[in-house]
């Protein structure tokens, strides 16, 4: 520990300290910047500037933003499911949602998948609301798709492999004969809908469609995602029509199996379903899990 030495000087009835110049280095206090004194506790004196409690809170907000990082990766870590969890949660998401109360929840699971239940919902994998005076479970809409595919994880992933491959084959063989277009109106024409992430991009597609009259033949909405659903209008009706006549979203469904049952894109699917939710013909449930109204 260093000692300084300063001196008080008396100056027209007010004393003035003097500070010495290794201290005022040390703090990288400039000539004629304002210096605060702070007297936390007792006779302890704080030398302190502007500058260095901006500094100081700026620490200190680094120091919340690591402790909250490190908080979240602690918590995404727990929130791992294993063997056990994930057989109750699957059989949890085999349930009506109408029918997921804790009782009927208690029935269907052995005493450890209980448990597990438990642990699921102190980890809000799993949380309880009320509906219509009646207490219900629902699962995080970051689990949902998880809870009610039955597939082997090994399977899946394998299966997401060769459904890849091929996909890059039929793009490497087609991308000659089929190339794609690269102006948004000729995406729109050739595919019957685009997705724009671009607002200038979007608008730029609106005054085109407006000058060629052709304003009336698309519907379009900017999602929560902040990117612009397109859609050509015979196109929409016609996904609506099927999803009517299959009864596709009488109960609520993730957008892969959407997707899968109108033979479409998970992008053309995700589409439509965002232009019927504007219309208020679906609902979300959850993060792209849809039901009609």
């Amino acid at each position: 520990m260093t000692e300084e030495t300063g001196k008080t000087h008396e100056y027209k009835g007010r004393t003035y300290t003097e500070i010495p110049e290794e201290i005022t280095e040390k703090l990288d206090i400039e000539p004629g910047e304002e210096i605060k004194f702070k007297n936390p506790q007792g006779k302890l004196v704080i030398i302190t500037t502007e500058e260095l409690e901006k500094q100081k809170e700026e620490q200190e907000k680094k120091k919340t933003r690591k402790k909250k990082k490190q908080e979240k990766e602690e918590e995404e870590d727990t929130k791992e499911l294993g063997p056990q969890e994930l057989e109750a949660l699957q059989k949890i998401g085999e349930m009506k949602h109408w029918e997921r109360t804790p009782e009927n929840i208690e029935k269907k699971l052995n005493k450890k998948e209980i448990e597990k239940y438990k642990q699921m919902l102190d980890q809000n994998i799993l949380f309880e609301y009320t509906k219509k005076g009646e207490k219900r479970i629902g699962i995080d809409r970051d689990y949902f798709e998880l809870a009610t595919d039955k597939e082997p994880k090994k399977d899946r992933v394998n299966k997401e492999k060769d459904k890849n491959k091929d996909t890059k084959k039929r793009k490497k063989t087609n991308k000659e004969k089929n190339p794609e277009p690269k102006q948004p109106m000729e995406k729109l024409e050739k595919q019957k809908y685009i997705v724009i992430e671009n607002r200038e991009e979007a608008e730029d597609l609106q005054k085109k469609l407006r000058k060629q009259d052709k304003g009336e033949e698309v519907k379009g909405v900017r999602g929560f995602d902040k990117k612009f659903y397109i859609m050509k209008k015979d196109k929409l009706d016609e996904i609506e029509k099927k999803i009517e006549e299959k009864k596709l979203l009488e109960e609520e469904k993730p957008i892969t199996k959407i997707a899968e049952e109108l033979e479409l894109n998970q992008e053309q699917c995700k589409t439509a379903l965002v232009l019927l939710r504007e219309e208020g013909k679906v609902v979300e449930k959850g993060k792209n899990v849809y039901q009609t109204t």
